[in-house]
């Protein structure tokens, strides 16, 4: 089923895919690619997507996308300490420099919101802008930081934070290593 899920996801028929994992998670409930396989299809547009990010996550996945997708989802949402939490985990587990580059990123940013030291989060900045130069946002997220002084060690900056359908289109970008 996730063979074929796989083949119908690259000819860009997500609907088709959706229905192949929802049939081999018929057989196989537990089956964390095809969890990640859906959840992947399905980030931005159905909230399912976080309750099968969180089931893989729940039983230690190997892979960094489903802490990838959750980080991202938790901050958003503002959830700093858990975006932070997510991003270690993604972090020890490697990926594209592009994805860590963002994992930095939000680390960056939860670790402002949450009063860490200056000079860690601005390391974190630093080295997110190391793994992707050209991503400007970054960069811009760095200088609003710089600029800023925090009150009650807290930031609430207007942080730029990418979208779901950003981070959706991303997921499905590097779904070649997701699916590997």
């Amino acid at each position: 089923m996730k063979s074929l899920g796989y083949c119908y996801f690259r000819t860009g028929d997500y609907q088709a895919a959706l229905e192949h994992y929802n049939r081999g998670l018929s057989l196989d409930p537990e089956n964390d690619s095809l969890l990640i396989a859906r959840g992947t299809v399905l980030y931005g547009a159905d909230r399912h997507a976080i309750a099968d990010f969180e089931q893989v996550v729940s039983r230690g996945s190997t892979t960094m996308w489903p802490y990838f997708f959750l980080a991202h989802y938790h901050l958003v949402g503002n959830r700093f300490n858990e975006c932070r939490q997510m991003c270690d985990r993604a972090l020890n587990l490697g990926g594209p420099n592009e994805v860590q580059a963002l994992l930095n990123e939000w680390l960056a940013i939860s670790n402002a919101e949450l009063g860490s030291p200056r000079e860690l989060v601005r390391d974190e900045f630093v080295r997110a802008i190391r793994l992707a130069p050209g991503v400007e946002h970054i960069r811009r997220n760095l200088e609003e930081f710089e600029c800023d002084s925090p009150e009650q060690g807290k930031y609430q900056r207007p942080w730029v934070k990418p979208t779901e359908s950003a981070i959706h289109a991303l997921g499905q970008t590097c779904y070649s290593t997701i699916a590997a």
